[in-house]
């Protein structure tokens, strides 16, 4: 994968990297504003994916199909790296992608070039590096800045792990 002229190139590394980040700031918002919707919502999002007769992963590569056939691309980086940290082969990553093309039809094609792109992102050598809110982002609850990589980061910078530090635990993140 990633060979070709359609391949992830830096413009999707850093669209997939903006989602990652924007979901880390409006969730440290929510959570500093105590949005009793967003709290249900997570509360709803914990109790749906754990083991129970489908596995966790099970659960969030159907909702990863389900994501291309919806074309919301924050759920698909999200649900697709949920699988992958929860074991789930590039194999099955692909297959959750045809069945949500299958369901949604010629435009659901559209929208799985964006989850190939993240399959590749977290893939690449240079793997996924999800943003971490600085220790200012998460006190205030503004996230204002967001550190990448050990870099604080308000706008578009280079990306990648830190000189000499092959990767880096992403933050808890939690929600779409």
């Amino acid at each position: 994968m990633g060979k070709g002229c359609f391949a992830m190139d830096d413009r999707d590394r850093e669209k997939i990297l903006r989602i990652i980040e924007q979901r880390q700031w409006a969730h440290t918002v929510l959570l500093a504003k105590k949005s009793a919707a967003y709290h249900a919502f997570l509360g709803l999002e914990k109790s749906t994916f754990v083991d129970r007769k489908l596995s966790k992963k099970h659960k969030e590569l159907i909702a990863l199909g389900i994501s291309v056939v919806k074309n919301c691309e924050s759920c698909m980086e999200w649900h697709l790296k949920q699988a992958l940290d929860d074991g789930a082969s590039e194999d099955e990553i692909i297959e959750a992608v045809e069945v949500g093309i299958e369901m949604g039809g010629g435009p659901a094609t559209v929208s799985a070039r964006f989850a190939l792109k993240v399959l590749e992102f977290y893939r690449s050598p240079a793997g996924g590096h999800p943003p971490v809110a600085n220790e200012d982002a998460a006190r205030t609850g503004l996230g204002q800045a967001f550190q990448l990589d050990g870099r604080f980061r308000n706008g578009i910078q280079a990306v990648g792990p830190p000189a000499g530090v092959a990767s880096m635990a992403p933050a808890p993140l939690t929600s779409k």
